[in-house]
């Protein structure tokens, strides 16, 4: 089954209880990470626009039509194509955003080699991920297992390893929040989302932020 053929079904999870709640404790990550540096951004791997939307970022590259329809009725600037072949000139954007997609990509060192070429000089990579070393990635793990259309097509990294791969690429890490520390199959319980400075892979999310170094 195609990215295509799941769009709808992905998009309308985030409609749920748990999908409402989830998207708004990513989401404050991510915000709290990208702060105020300058646009345009991107976002690499948009899927339906939902966190480019919230996050101001007006221009996405996705390579599935379906999710671009939906995007688009988001108003998302979007262009199908993969994160591994970017058609835009270099040093184009103060930040690329790539969340929750990294794990999808066939080549993640071209993406992030691309994301790197299209980043202004010291520009912001900044990158979610659900580690799956949390409850929430063990959950990902097991629908992979059981042969889920979405969560099969998953290259699990470990965090470690992911940071590794994106500074082997030319970045340097930043910052990181982390976030969703909860049994994925419950809603929460406290008003105020938790979220945590630093890297804690028993969250379900975590949000990295990367600088780009000197060639």
């Amino acid at each position: 089954m195609s990215f295509d053929a799941l769009a709808e079904q992905y998009d309308a999870w985030y409609d749920t209880p748990k999908g409402r709640a989830a998207f708004r404790e990513e989401l404050l990550c991510l915000k709290k990470l990208k702060g105020k540096t300058g646009a345009p951004w991107l976002e690499a791997g948009a899927g339906t626009g939902r966190f480019s939307e919230a996050l101001g970022i007006s221009i996405g590259l996705d390579p599935s039509m379906e999710m671009l329809h939906l995007a688009r009725k988001r108003n998302r600037l979007i262009c199908q194509g993969k994160g591994e072949a970017q058609p835009f000139p270099s040093c184009t954007f103060h930040g690329v955003l790539i969340n929750c997609a990294l794990c999808f990509m066939q080549h993640p060192q071209a993406a992030l080699q691309e994301s790197k070429r299209v980043l202004v000089p010291g520009g912001k990579l900044l990158l979610g991920m659900v580690p799956p070393e949390s409850l929430w990635g063990q959950r990902w793990e097991k629908a992979a297992r059981e042969g889920h259309p979405l969560y099969s097509q998953v290259t699990f990294r470990s965090t470690a390893e992911t940071i590794v791969l994106v500074e082997d690429c030319g970045f340097r890490l930043r910052n990181a929040l982390s976030a969703l520390f909860r049994d994925p199959a419950t809603l929460p319980t406290e008003s105020k989302p938790d979220i945590r400075p630093g890297i804690n892979t028993e969250g379900g999310f975590i949000a990295l932020s990367f600088e780009k170094l000197a060639s």
